[in-house]
């Protein structure tokens, strides 16, 4: 089962290949968890590094003003986990107002 820490540190690559310097700079990303899966954005309560991920775990994903939640949990592989993400990220960009219709590399 994978930790935050684990899942922090494998999703950072991502981060860096998709947002700019200037928007990673503004960036932040919290692992929270709650017990009614419909808990919207910002009403989860946060995971420590050490906590292993459960299947209501959500990677959020804050940067100049948007905020994107991804589901996770602890069966998938770095390798994984960073596909799954960089991909998410991908998709948060094109949505977002800073990124609008940007499809990164």
């Amino acid at each position: 089962m994978m930790l935050v820490a684990e899942l922090i540190e494998a999703v950072q690559p991502a981060l860096r290949e998709i947002l700019t310097p200037e928007e990673l700079a503004e960036t932040t990303t919290t692992v929270t968890w709650a017990p009614d899966f419909t808990a919207g954005l910002g009403r989860r309560q946060a995971m420590s590094d050490d906590e292993p991920l459960r299947p209501e775990a959500m990677l959020e994903v804050r940067t100049l003003g948007e905020h994107r939640g991804i589901w996770v949990d602890g069966d998938e592989t770095s390798s994984e986990v960073y596909a799954r993400v960089r991909s998410e990220l991908q998709d948060f960009v094109a949505e977002s107002g800073f990124g609008w219709g940007q499809l990164r590399p």
